[in-house]
C-alpha cells in the first residue's frame, strides 16, 4: 500500500472486518496509550503478540471451526508517508 491513510480510512474494512480479523501494527516506538477512559499513559509499556486480542467466534459450527485471523501490518523504517 503506497498511500496509508487512504487505505485505512477506504479499503481496511472491507478487506479485513474486526469482526473476523485482529488486526496489528507493528511499531517500534509507542509512546503513549490513550485509554477509553481517556487517561494516558506514558511511556507505553511493550504489547506482545500474545496480547493481541482476537475477535469472538459466532455461534455457527463452520465459524468455530476456522481458525484465528490476523492482519499485521509492518511499514518501512522511516514510517508511513
Amino acid at each position: 500500500v503506497r498511500r496509508l491513510k487512504p487505505f485505512l480510512e477506504d479499503d481496511l474494512d472491507s478487506m479485513f472486518p474486526l469482526d473476523e480479523y485482529a488486526r496489528v501494527i507493528a511499531h517500534p516506538q509507542r509512546e503513549k496509550i490513550v485509554l477509553e477512559n481517556g487517561e494516558t499513559i506514558i511511556p507505553a509499556p511493550p504489547l506482545r503478540m500474545r496480547d493481541v486480542v482476537f475477535p469472538e467466534s459466532s455461534n455457527t459450527e463452520q465459524e468455530q471451526q476456522q481458525q484465528p485471523r490476523i492482519v499485521l501490518a509492518v511499514g518501512p523504517e522511516g514510517g508511513w508517508a
